[in-house]
């Protein structure tokens, strides 16, 4: 059966109820509070609307037309899209709302973006900038060297590292590197010798 909540309820029962029954990642979790709590301030303050049975179609493609107009990448509208299907299927569920608009939602086109390598110059002047920090030389040349996200050389311990015996470019010398990704997805990560050599000092 259909009751009356405000926005902020909903968004705060979303929290306690539906993110924290998910094994999600707490930078994820802060993403979807974030991403909703902008939506939130948007339907109040430009649409007027403070119940979540009054928001509509047209309340949530304004949303995104507003989120266009600001300039958000097309990864970054596509995340929030996903985190208003969530709300609001989640609020469904609950009895709050009859139907999930948001399920209607299209998002934005995936862009295809080559990771941009740094150059030579570039790779040497990071260097440079900490040299003499054996510390920061490792982190700048394991993630340079395997392309890991700033999260995932965050969440390393030093138990996560294997390195060969002997250190070395010649072939079969190489480590890894354990990691937990995306989705809590774990993975293991070739280090070629700079990044052992780094990381052995």
């Amino acid at each position: 059966m259909q009751t009356s909540t405000s926005l902020t309820d909903a968004l705060t029962l979303y929290e306690t109820e539906f993110l924290a029954a998910r094994n999600l990642a707490v930078r994820s979790r802060r993403e979807y509070l974030n991403d909703l709590t902008d939506l939130m301030v948007y339907l109040t303050n430009v649409s007027g609307v403070t119940d979540p049975a009054a928001v509509s179609r047209r309340h949530l493609d304004g949303y995104l037309a507003e989120l266009d107009r600001r300039g958000f990448s097309g990864a970054t509208r596509r995340r929030k899209v996903a985190s208003i299907r969530s709300l609001f299927g989640f609020l469904q569920d609950a009895g709050m709302i009859q139907v999930s608009l948001a399920l209607k939602l299209i998002p934005p086109e995936r862009e295809r973006m080559q990771p941009r390598v740094p150059s030579e110059a570039e790779y040497k002047r990071l260097l440079d900038e900490v040299r003499g920090d054996i510390r920061d030389q490792a982190i700048i040349e394991l993630l340079l060297q395997t392309g890991l996200r700033l999260s995932e050389v965050a969440r390393l311990h030093i138990n996560h590292v294997s390195l060969p015996t002997k250190i070395s470019k010649e072939p079969g010398y190489v480590g890894s590197v354990t990691v937990l990704g995306k989705g809590r997805k774990q993975r293991s990560v070739t280090l070629n010798h700079k990044a052992c050599r780094a990381i052995n000092q």
